[in-house]
């Protein structure tokens, strides 16, 4: 016999995980080992990551509820519905996607927008907290510098904001070059 199980919205799910101990916190996730992904691209070329296989999926119409989930639950403010449908613009979706693990499920995710015919705006970058520091926020910008030389070619600088505070996406953007 099946205990049933409580439905629950996103929103109380999301104020649930920002409730729970940090991953890192318990004693079943100081004896994992993260091992490095390996992020594999369209061609079968392989860049660092963890021992799943790391995909990149596009954000649709259909599932660009997964990538406010996503927000969420990794940044401190709440974005508005008309980020949402600006994102799903074109030119918008050509330049963002997620990140996912060997279950297709998005743990990541970037999302840029033209902003002139040679600069793209970097809007989000996230990465679940479960999955942060095996290398998939470098894996996702790489993806995103790697499709900007195939495609965009005109585009000569990425920029983006960083909320001074937040001394690991300052520490993380200067790692990478910014």
């Amino acid at each position: 016999m099946s205990t049933p199980v409580e439905a629950k919205t996103v929103e109380q799910c999301a104020n649930e995980a920002k409730t729970r101990a940090a991953p890192d916190a318990d004693d079943t996730s100081k004896k994992l080992v993260r091992e490095p992904y390996e992020a594999k691209k369209p061609e079968g070329v392989t860049a660092g990551v963890h021992r799943n296989a790391l995909m990149f999926a596009a954000i649709t119409p259909r599932n660009v509820g997964q990538l406010r989930v996503l927000n969420y639950v990794c940044f401190p403010i709440d974005y508005s519905d008309s980020f949402y449908t600006n994102m799903l613009r074109p030119e918008c979706l050509a330049l963002s996607f997620y990140a996912c693990d060997s279950g297709d499920v998005p743990v990541g995710a970037i999302t840029c927008r033209p902003e002139k015919a040679d600069r793209v705006y970097l809007m989000t970058l996230s990465v679940l907290q479960a999955y942060r520091r095996m290398g998939i926020g470098a894996a996702l910008l790489q993806e995103l510098l790697d499709r900007l030389s195939k495609s965009h070619k005109q585009v000569k600088e990425v920029v983006l904001h960083v909320h001074t505070p937040n001394e690991g996406a300052v520490a993380f953007y200067q790692r990478v070059g910014f």
